[in-house]
């Protein structure tokens, strides 16, 4: 396991040091870095990737989830907020900020957001159980999430009509 991830770095550092402006190469390395918990170089690699103009919501996902699991809730907040801004209709960015949100205590803003992710796309919302499943506990996320279920408000317009 670890000889071949450090052979894997090693070929993609290579990579990055020949074609320093590959961002998608950088990504690569960042992510390596990441899963051989080499947090202080996944940083490095991951805020030059974001500073580029690599336009792509993974990396900030991927990211902001390096920060959440090394105990640092409030940088990933700042990072998908950040996020957001840069790709607003990106839905699983607005569904990680519910679940980093409830992480850090922020039930109340956690709850407003994701009723944000739900409304922009409903069928993602699965994508919170994974990072925060605890929430699913709370009788008011649950409410929510069958109050905004599509197929229901399909069926009471059929009535209406």
């Amino acid at each position: 396991g670890l000889n071949l991830a450090n052979d894997a770095i090693r070929s993609v550092e290579k990579a990055v040091s020949l074609e320093k402006d590959n961002m998608e190469f950088l990504y690569v390395l960042a992510e390596l870095y990441a899963k051989s918990n080499r947090f202080a170089d996944a940083v490095a690699a991951f805020e030059k990737v974001i500073h580029s103009d690599y336009n792509n919501a993974d990396v900030w996902l991927d990211y902001a989830e390096l920060r959440a699991k090394n105990n640092d809730n409030d940088a990933a907040i700042a990072l998908i907020t950040k996020a957001i801004r840069l790709f607003p209709g990106e839905s699983l960015l607005v569904y990680r900020l519910a679940a980093y949100r409830f992480n850090a205590g922020r039930i109340k803003e956690s709850i407003r957001t994701l009723e944000k992710a739900l409304i922009l796309d409903y069928d993602k919302h699965i994508e919170i159980f994974s990072f925060a499943p605890e929430m699913i506990e709370l009788p008011e996320v649950y409410d929510l999430i069958e109050s905004l279920r599509p197929v229901r408000i399909q069926k009471q317009r059929k009535r209406q009509q």
